[in-house]
């Protein structure tokens, strides 16, 4: 009989010990959201504090078979804080001192990848919240991510099915949209109806602070933006139209060159599901112009106003987010859609190679753009011949190019484009096409003297053979060609006559 009573008296103690543990981590938890809510410390002693206080709460979740309950907590502990993220710095483009990073992140870090441990331990409840808590955490632009806590991340997302699903990510959206008001005319958000739609007239929110509101509350929004477009289902991409289009148009107004930069990353992402799915929502609602205002003054971040640091992914970014942009605004007219990418001649490669044309880093991106519109462009693109054909040939041209061998590459890649798609017209500007490749010759040599320069000594040699048969395709082209080249030897037959040597493969 006591044996028996004893056995009894452990049974009932059993959960008794539970509820204590339970109640020991709640109020552990309590306490941390006190101390983050406590903003008369730095948040980096905040961080060293709740740090100290975590041992109950993983003590409980280490054992617990749910906590369900505990979770809205856990998630407003884990999600990032505003002060993790790194203060706008405007500094000079030949000033290489790293911007400072916030002294909390290590706390913090410290203390994300307890906490998605200790999630990966337990059943979930797999909600919005959740979804966008993780998704927070994915992106490697972020400071407040290591490459662990991004693992633990994303593989709770890609182990929790349900996040996936539209219902989760139209309600990851819907909380997010609010915190993207317009208090702007001037803003494309302001051109958006609440339906998705083009605007009549521009409209704001008078209640809207100039600051934008998610920069406080939800810092971590293009991270979360950046993993809906990608989980949410094909089929829901018109519902959450009037949802996301809002927040990524904000972001491409954003006066961060990182958050512009990422903000026409999503752009991007976003025509790429359109595509995908075959869908003509970008027309059928007539915000193809405002995307295409909204990305379009990228172009315009040059050094040394911007860093090249920061210009050179912008630029990147923007060139094939236009690209894109015009093929969706003109699917069938290439006409209309050459004319809609001879902005992005105009305007951004020939303005920004002579804004800052002595930027090697900056010049090799805006010629490799110039490569894929002149294609993108085809016979159409003869309206800036003699634009392109001068800059190209001032680059092969310039005394100090073989100190760049990619910036050269890219050049004569960018000019065989050029007569390949412009070839009726880009025999009559041989001469100065001749130039600008005799010239490159004379500096490099024909046996490639230094690393590097073999390739470019090959492709000055297909792109001599391309202007020969584009010349020699005209009339009285042949003898007009054989002249250039006859003039060209004269100067000095040794060091020249290398470049009319016939290459393989051309």
């Amino acid at each position: 009989m006591p044996l028996i009573q004893d056995l009894s008296a452990d049974d009932d103690a059993a959960p008794a010990a539970d509820s204590d543990s339970e109640t020991q981590a709640s109020v552990a938890l309590d306490t941390c959201l006190h101390i983050l809510a406590n903003e008369s410390q730095p948040l980096e002693q905040q961080y060293i504090d709740i740090l100290a206080q975590l041992p109950p709460l993983e003590s409980h979740l280490s054992t617990a078979p749910d906590v369900t309950s505990l979770q809205p907590r856990l998630l407003a502990l884990l999600r990032p804080h505003a002060g993790l993220a790194p203060a706008e710095v405007y500094t000079d483009d030949d000033d290489t001192t790293p911007a400072p990073l916030p002294a909390a992140l290590p706390g913090y870090h410290a203390l994300s990848t307890k906490l998605l441990n200790l999630l990966h331990t337990t059943p979930l409840d797999a909600n919005a919240d959740l979804a966008a808590t993780l998704a927070a955490l994915t992106s490697p632009d972020d400071v407040w991510t290591t490459p662990e806590s991004r693992q633990l991340a994303a593989t709770l997302l890609a182990d929790t099915p349900a996040l996936s699903t539209a219902a989760v990510q139209l309600s990851v959206l819907a909380a997010l949209k609010p915190l993207f008001a317009s208090a702007t005319p001037s803003s494309s958000t302001a051109r958006v109806t609440a339906t998705g739609r083009l605007a009549v007239r521009a409209h704001t929110n008078p209640d809207t602070a100039l600051t934008p509101v998610w920069k406080s509350r939800a810092p971590a929004a293009p991270a979360v933006l950046a993993h809906v477009l990608s989980a949410l289902p094909a089929d829901a991409l018109e519902d959450a139209w009037p949802l996301l289009l809002p927040p990524v148009l904000t972001l491409c107004d954003s006066t961060d060159v990182a958050i512009r930069t990422r903000a026409i990353t999503l752009v991007t992402a976003l025509l790429s599901r359109l595509e995908e799915a075959g869908s003509t929502l970008l027309l059928r609602t007539g915000l193809a112009e405002v995307v295409w205002d909204a990305v379009l003054p990228a172009l315009h971040y040059l050094p040394p106003l911007t860093p090249t640091a920061q210009a050179v992914p912008l630029l990147r970014a923007a060139f094939g987010a236009l690209r894109r942009l015009a093929r969706a605004r003109e699917p069938r007219e290439r006409r209309k859609r050459a004319a809609l990418l001879g902005v992005c001649i105009a305007d951004g490669v020939v303005r920004g190679v002579q804004f800052a044309g002595e930027n090697v880093a900056v010049a090799q991106v805006l010629i490799e753009a110039l490569d894929g519109v002149l294609g993108d462009m085809g016979i159409w693109a003869v309206r800036h011949l003699r634009d392109v054909t001068t800059l190209l040939s001032d680059i092969l041209a310039n005394p100090f190019g073989g100190t760049c061998p990619e910036l050269l590459l890219a050049a004569l890649r960018a000019e065989q484009t050029l007569l390949r798609v412009c070839w009726p017209r880009a025999g009559t500007h041989a001469a100065e096409l001749l130039r600008g490749l005799a010239l490159c010759w004379g500096r490099i040599g024909d046996d490639g003297r230094e690393e590097g320069d073999a390739e470019v000594v090959e492709e000055l040699r297909r792109t001599v053979q391309m202007l020969g048969a584009v010349v020699g395709n005209m009339s009285g082209g042949k003898e007009r060609w054989g002249a250039l080249t006859e003039g060209i030897e004269k100067v000095d037959g040794e060091a020249f006559g290398g470049l009319f040597v016939v290459s393989d493969g051309v």
